[in-house]
Formats: structure tokens, C-alpha cells, sequence
């Protein structure tokens, strides 16, 4: 079980620093995905609650909704398509299907924690932040999303992980 838990932090931590590193676009390659995965969290959140509907997995987490999920995608895709504008980077129609990759992905991160939880049968995975789940509710998007967006820059462009992902070269 411990090696589970070494390769769930590892990797993402990996994958974060393997971005990271590129000297052209490392940092900027961050801050999208962190934006990515904010924007997911939070356009789900708003989305679920103000349109509602049916359930995504109710028996892994009960409030997701597959409207927050359309939300999460498209302020992914919205936020993302900002960012790279801003940056004068590739803003087409593959920076959006990236940005719904990434937002679907980290979905299903949150997803995969929610039911790491259920099976534990632990309400929360921590009690550091009190009421929201623990740290690993804060970042379980990001650990998909991070491993994700590595590999998609291993095939785009290894050489340059976050030019890659940026689209900038």
C-alpha cells in the first residue's frame, strides 16, 4: 500500500517538475494547468449548483452533477483560451479540446479521491482544512491533470514539455 501512495504523489510531482523545468514556458505551463484545474473546480461548483440535475456518480460523490461537469469544461476551455491569448500563444481548436482533456481529467481525479475516501470509509481525507475534505481534496484534480498534461507534452514535444502544452513552438 505504501508504494501506492509514493507513485500517487510522485508522479504528479514529477510530471510538475518535468514542466517546470523547461527554461521557455515552465512557470507560464504551470499556471495554466493550475488554472485549468481551478476553473474546473469552480465552474463545476457554480454550474452544479445553479442548473442542478441529475447526478454524475452518486454513490462516489453525491453533489457532482453532470451540468457541473459541462461547467467545469467549458470555464476550463474559457479560462484557458484567456490565458494563452494573453500569452500570444495557439488559442484554436486545440487549446480548447486540450483544456476539456485536462478539465475531464481532473474530474475524474476528484472522482478517483471520492472513492478512495468511500472505500477507506473516511468522510475526509484529512483534517487540515476542516469541512473541505482534507489537503488531498484541494489537489486531487491536479495530481490527474498533472500527469496528464505531461504526457500530452511527451508526445507533443518532448524536448520543450511546456512550449509544448502552451503551444507555443
Amino acid at each position: 500500500m505504501e508504494m501506492g501512495g509514493v507513485l500517487y504523489a510522485g508522479i504528479p510531482a514529477v510530471s510538475l517538475l518535468w514542466l517546470r523545468s523547461d527554461t521557455a514556458g515552465g512557470l507560464e505551463s504551470i499556471v495554466l494547468l493550475l488554472l485549468i484545474v481551478w476553473a474546473t473546480d469552480t465552474g463545476a461548483f457554480l454550474a452544479g449548483r445553479s442548473i442542478g440535475g441529475p447526478r454524475l456518480w452518486a454513490r462516489v460523490s453525491p453533489n457532482k452533477t453532470w451540468s457541473g461537469l459541462i461547467g467545469g469544461v467549458c470555464a476550463a476551455a474559457v479560462c484557458a483560451w484567456l490565458f494563452l491569448d494573453w500569452l500570444g500563444g495557439d488559442t484554436g481548436a486545440k487549446l480548447v479540446l486540450l483544456a476539456a482533456g485536462l478539465a475531464l481529467v481532473s474530474q475524474a481525479g476528484d472522482l478517483f479521491e471520492s472513492a478512495l475516501k468511500r472505500a477507506c470509509g473516511a468522510k475526509d481525507a484529512s483534517s487540515l482544512i476542516p469541512g473541505h475534505g482534507g489537503f488531498m481534496d484541494r489537489v486531487d484534480g491536479l495530481v490527474f491533470a498533472a500527469v496528464a498534461a505531461a504526457a500530452y507534452a511527451a508526445v507533443a514535444g518532448a524536448d520543450q514539455p511546456a512550449r509544448a502544452l502552451l503551444g507555443l513552438g
